[in-house]
């Protein structure tokens, strides 16, 4: 049985679709309305490792959370930040002081970077009132009628397993990550997939997660390692005002 799919588009974009679908998932995609991960990541301070856990979370199509956190040497907590959107506004947590923002321009870079997360799932590609076009041999743009602003371009691999997930961005304010990046300059988020296929929860998911810009050296992008994942979670409206806290997630113990 072929896969289904309600998105609509052009034969070629909407073959690359299905057959990235099937190298995923096999015949079953499973439908994903949120999702919680835990990724991990090692960084360098004065020569020495810091360890750094973040949960990144979504809820439908305007939720999104990204909470940070780092320890010196393993053990010492270092510092943290988090990051959040609600549909109505941003908001951000820096030594435990939260402000916000609705400014048009950073509501919607926010809005692309949920879609790019939601993209690397590759079945929210696949609904209701989404366009798919063939952008190449091996790869297409996505985007919702709703909000056709915030398209992705999905590339695939030779095997059709996904490659890469990018969206292009321009920050009125200097992009964390972004190096010499001019102020206003077009800028490319980028999601690449690395490492072997694993399943979590008994979902499939890549290895690794390298996301940076796409007009950065690829020393500059940071590789995390997804850790731990929850399916369709239920989270509390305020989390993504970074009012409360969510219970950790942990990481499975590999045998």
């Amino acid at each position: 049985m072929g896969i289904l799919t309600l998105a609509t588009g052009d034969p070629a974009a909407l073959r690359l679709l299905k057959a990235a679908l099937a190298a995923r998932y096999g015949v079953r995609p499973l439908a994903f309305d949120g999702l919680r991960l835990l990724l991990t990541t090692q960084r360098r301070l004065w020569g020495l490792p810091v360890s750094v856990s973040v949960e990144t979370a979504f809820q439908g199509v305007d939720h999104w959370l990204w909470m940070e956190s780092a320890r010196f040497l393993g053990f010492l907590p270092f510092g943290g930040r988090a990051e959040s959107y609600d549909g109505a506004a941003c908001y951000v947590m820096r030594r435990g002081v939260v402000t916000s923002s609705s400014e048009p321009p950073l509501m919607e870079i926010t809005s692309r970077r949920l879609w790019a997360l939601r993209a690397v799932l590759l079945t929210p590609l696949s609904e209701e009132g989404i366009t798919l076009k063939s952008t190449g041999e091996r790869a297409f743009r996505a985007y919702s009628s709703q909000s056709p602003e915030t398209a992705v371009t999905v590339t695939l691999n030779e095997d059709n397993t996904l490659q890469r997930v990018e969206t292009p961005l321009v920050f009125p304010t200097q992009a964390e990550g972004s190096g010499s990046a001019v102020l206003g300059t077009p800028l490319t988020y980028v999601i690449r997939l690395e490492g072997p296929l694993q399943t979590l929860s008994n979902v499939v998911l890549p290895t690794n997660l390298v996301i940076g810009w796409g007009n950065q050296p690829d020393e500059t992008h940071t590789r995390y390692t997804i850790a731990a994942m929850e399916a369709n979670p239920i989270i509390p409206e305020n989390a993504f005002t970074l009012g409360s806290q969510l219970v950790p997630l942990s990481a499975p113990k590999r045998r």
